[in-house]
C-alpha cells in the first residue's frame, strides 16, 4: 500500500501512464524533472501546485483525499469521458488524428501514418489498436460512412489478404479503406473491394502498408 504522497503520484504514473513519467508531466503542463524528483529514487513530497495540478486535471480523475491520505479509492467515480480527445496519451489511449482522414473513395492521399503526429489521443472501451482517424467518401455505405472513425493495426502478412475483412491501405498515392482480394492469376496485384464501387486493382510493388481496421464507427 502506498504510504507517502510521493509515492500514489507514482502510483498515478503507473496505472495511468504505464510507468511514462514524461507524458504524465506534459499532462499536467509541468517539468519533467520536478515529476521525476517525486516519483523516481529521490521521492521527494510533491508541491501543493502539483498536488492541485493532479486533482484539478478532469483527465486524470484522481481523488484528492486519497492523493493527500491514502483514504478510498485512487479515481473519482466518474471515468475519464470515453474518445474525449486528449492532448497526452494515457495508458490505453489511441493515437488520433484529425488530419489524415482516409478515403472510403478514391482520393488521393500520400503520408504514411508512421511520420505523423497524432493530433490528440483516445480512449475507447474495449478497443486496442494503433490508430484513430476520421472517415471520408462513400463507397463502403451502408457499413462504413462519412464521418464515421476507423481504428487501425498493423498485419504480419498482408499477402495472405482476408477478403471478409476490412483493411486501410497505403500506396504511393492514396490511403484508402477497402476489402481486399488475391487474383486468381496474378500474384502480383491485390483487388480492392468497397461496398457500392467497382472493384479495382493495385500492384503489390505499389504498396507502403496495409493495416486491419479493428474498429469503425461513430464515436461518442
Amino acid at each position: 500500500m502506498e504510504t507517502s504522497v510521493s509515492e500514489r503520484v507514482k502510483c498515478i504514473a503507473d496505472n495511468l501512464f504505464d510507468g511514462n513519467v514524461s507524458a504524465m508531466a506534459r499532462g499536467m503542463g509541468i517539468n519533467q524533472s520536478s515529476l521525476r524528483d517525486v516519483v523516481g529514487v529521490k521521492k521527494s513530497a510533491p508541491s501543493f501546485d502539483m498536488i492541485q495540478k493532479i486533482v484539478d486535471n478532469p483527465t486524470f480523475q484522481i481523488n484528492a483525499d486519497w492523493l493527500i491520505t491514502g483514504d478510498g479509492a485512487m479515481l473519482k467515480s466518474d471515468p475519464p469521458q470515453p474518445n474525449a480527445v486528449l492532448p497526452f496519451q494515457l495508458k490505453d489511449a489511441i493515437p488520433y488524428y484529425a488530419d489524415l482522414p482516409v478515403s472510403a473513395g478514391e482520393q488521393a492521399l500520400a503520408e504514411v501514418v508512421s511520420t505523423e503526429t497524432p493530433t490528440g489521443y483516445m480512449l475507447i472501451p474495449g478497443v486496442s489498436a494503433k490508430g484513430i482517424f476520421p472517415v471520408v467518401g462513400c463507397s463502403m455505405l451502408p457499413l462504413i460512412k462519412a464521418g464515421d472513425y476507423i481504428g487501425i493495426n498493423e498485419i504480419n502478412r498482408w499477402d495472405l489478404v482476408d477478403p471478409a475483412k476490412i483493411y486501410m491501405i497505403i500506396t504511393h498515392e492514396e490511403r484508402m479503406i477497402k476489402r481486399l482480394r488475391t487474383d486468381s492469376e496474378d500474384d502480383e496485384i491485390l483487388w480492392c473491394v468497397s461496398e457500392n464501387y467497382k472493384d479495382f486493382k493495385i500492384l503489390k510493388v505499389d504498396i507502403k502498408a496495409i493495416y486491419h481496421v479493428v474498429y469503425h464507427g461513430e464515436l461518442l
